[in-house]
């Protein structure tokens, strides 16, 4: 009896025991839970972060895009453009030369050759229309060449000679493209000039200068190949100018080929 009795007070014991021990813990966890949630609720939410973040990427791209980017200023218009070229053209002497000391001298037996030339000349910007960018301006231009010759006088001796032919040209250009910026372009052009030859010799009886003016008219095409240069194709055609002389004539029709830079 004792035992039961021992027994049951040492079960009461430690049910009062675990019971106390169970409501300290409970009264202790409710403060930490309490505070928690406290700090839960001051804390931003996950999707309050990735905004905010995505906010401050997006800002700081469109900052990136704007500091890359390159602001297009559009190429002001050239009013002149100025052209410094180099042409060859055939070019064979013809014409009938008379005097005291020969019978008579046919230039064409000189013999075909190309002559080369150099223009100079500027275009100003005449408008832009529907059918395309117009330039108008003038153009110099002055070529050279010497070809050895022989001379028979009238005692029937050959004598050396040297053929030197100058031609100098001005004319008016008109030159057309699509737009001011297209590297092909078409041109028109009318002008006056003269044609000097010049014989001359170590034997005075061999020496002579003649001299005609012509009018002048091309039609030709160029190509921008970058921003300096172009090259050039032309046609060109000759007339002899009124009261010149019929002892040398102007060079028949003709292409010429020929470089230029421009500035």
């Amino acid at each position: 009896m004792k035992l039961v009795v021992r027994v049951f007070i040492l079960l009461a014991a430690s049910f009062f025991v675990v019971r106390v021990m169970a409501q300290s813990t409970s009264a202790s966890v409710t403060p930490m839970r309490d505070r928690a949630q406290q700090e839960l609720k001051n804390t931003p939410s996950s999707e309050t972060k990735a905004s905010d973040v995505s906010g401050a990427l997006s800002h700081e791209k469109s900052e990136g895009i704007l500091r890359l980017e390159d602001p297009f200023e559009k190429i002001p218009l050239r009013n002149f453009q100025w052209g410094l070229g180099v042409h060859l053209q055939p070019y064979q002497p013809r014409g009938r030369i008379t005097n005291e000391s020969f019978s008579s001298q046919e230039l064409e037996t000189t013999g075909s050759t190309l002559m080369p030339s150099i223009s100079l000349g500027a275009l100003y910007g005449l408008a832009q229309t529907d059918i395309g960018f117009f330039q108008g301006g003038l153009e110099g231009e002055v070529g050279f060449m010497s070809q050895k010759n022989t001379v028979t006088t009238i005692t029937n001796k050959s004598v050396d000679g040297q053929l030197n032919s100058s031609l100098t040209e001005a004319r008016a250009l008109v030159r057309w493209g699509k737009h001011w910026t297209s590297r092909w372009h078409g041109r028109l052009g009318a002008g006056v000039g003269k044609l000097s030859i010049t014989q001359s010799s170590d034997n005075s009886l061999a020496r002579w200068s003649k001299d005609t003016t012509f009018n002048s008219y091309l039609v030709g095409v160029d190509y921008q190949l970058n921003r300096s240069w172009l090259a050039q194709m032309n046609y060109r055609t000759y007339q002899k100018g009124l009261g010149s002389g019929d002892s040398i004539q102007v060079p028949t029709s003709q292409l010429d080929f020929g470089a230029q830079v421009v500035w």
